[in-house]
């Protein structure tokens, strides 16, 4: 769970309650926006500028990079990014295109706290792979499909970088 202060719907729920926020993840006295796709969320159930509770899983979009620690990451790894850093990448264009669309994709840098073994017990395929990851003071419940999965070998204290689908939920009280 996280605390977030969603500011504006991108996209309003549908009538399954698919829909798009603009949010902001509130973490002490740090704030970043974040891109959150909702499924089954009524409108209502979301308190625009306030903060709130969220529950969140990030689904790999493609196959991540894994490093087997920070000193890796900071001798293999090409770009300048941090080993715990997140990006709103859905929400800005990178070169200001004209037909850019908004999209609830996150670049997130951060460390493995935990595996799970057995995916299927959370609902999942038997061959994703599940794991939390910490980035600057959150932890992230993901999920790591099948298709993206071969010769992932994944372990605690393996800095991850990737891009991610967020997707959230207000905290049932």
């Amino acid at each position: 769970e996280m605390i977030i202060r969603p500011e504006e719907w991108i996209e309003k729920p549908d009538e399954n309650g698919d829909g798009f926020l603009f949010a902001w993840v509130v973490s002490g006295d740090q704030e970043y926006p974040i891109p959150i796709e909702t499924h089954h969320v009524a409108i209502e159930d979301v308190m625009l500028n306030k903060e709130q509770e969220f529950d969140f899983i990030l689904e790999c979009a493609e196959k991540p990079d894994i490093f087997l620690d920070e000193d890796t990451y900071y001798n293999e790894h090409t770009s300048s990014l941090a080993s715990e850093s997140v990006i709103p990448a859905g929400l800005f264009s990178a070169r200001a295109e004209k037909d850019f669309v908004q999209s609830p994709r996150i670049i997130l840098n951060g460390k493995v706290v935990k595996t799970y073994d057995d995916s299927v017990k959370y609902g999942f395929d038997e061959d994703d792979i599940l794991y939390s990851l910490s980035c600057l003071g959150n932890e992230y419940d993901v999920v790591l499909h099948a298709e993206h999965a071969e010769n992932i070998n994944l372990m605690e204290g393996n800095i991850v970088s990737c891009i991610y689908w967020v997707q959230g939920w207000p905290r049932e009280e």
